[in-house]
């Protein structure tokens, strides 16, 4: 009741996989002209450590790839990725290739602590196109992924906007031509937690028409 009264004011705490950052920063920025006296608390994991970090009342909301463990979520969902190949730049490859044509090269691949997730899907897309993928390292950190990229370790499939999140400097995306799976992300919070106010109204900017990405 005091909350209520007050308005919307206090700390709010948000978790993110790096992945899906891109939907906070405008979102942040918009929320304090509107809402002066709130603050945020942000935390970065992947899946497994933000459902964690939900279920142990660590942050109250949380944007996360999907799929996810548990029935306790309610969750919001956002729009679907593409998949694109992430290569080094002096790589000689064509701006746009079949899935197929990724056999010929080592991978690197994201790979959730625990649970599964994108580094299952793309498993599972290149035997659906007939080839075992060549994978020479597995990584939870993009940004890790993306450096290991740059320096000619091997490429990497990625959901688009994770390869736009990072500098693109010596790093080359190539479209992938009949790559039938996405990747899915959600904000999700524990389904019988009480939210603050902040919460609430941030979970509103979803539903607003807000631009997905600044």
């Amino acid at each position: 009741m005091k909350e209520v009264s007050k308005g919307v004011k206090g700390t709010l705490s948000i978790g993110s996989v790096k992945t899906c950052f891109s939907y906070i920063p405008q979102r942040m920025r918009t929320f304090r002209v509107k809402y002066p006296d709130i603050r945020f608390k942000l935390m970065e994991g992947d899946t497994f450590r933000l459902t964690e970090g939900l279920i142990n009342r660590e942050i109250e909301l949380a944007i996360v790839r999907l799929p996810i463990n548990g029935k306790q979520f309610s969750s919001i969902n956002l729009p679907p990725e593409d998949f694109v190949l992430v290569t080094p730049k002096d790589w000689d490859i064509p701006d746009s290739i079949e899935f197929k044509q990724i056999k010929e090269y080592p991978l690197l691949l994201l790979h959730r602590v625990s649970g599964q997730g994108t580094y299952e899907l793309i498993v599972d897309e290149c035997l659906r196109h007939g080839f075992d993928p060549t994978i020479v390292c597995e990584c939870p950190d993009a940004a890790m992924i993306l450096s290991l990229v740059k320096e000619g370790v091997g490429a990497t499939i990625m959901p688009r906007t994770t390869s736009k999140s990072f500098s693109t400097q010596g790093i080359k995306i190539v479209e992938l031509i009949d790559c039938v799976v996405q990747s899915e992300a959600a904000l999700i919070w524990l389904e019988e937690r009480y939210l603050s106010k902040g919460a609430v109204k941030f979970l509103e900017t979803f539903s607003e028409g807000m631009p997905s990405y600044p």
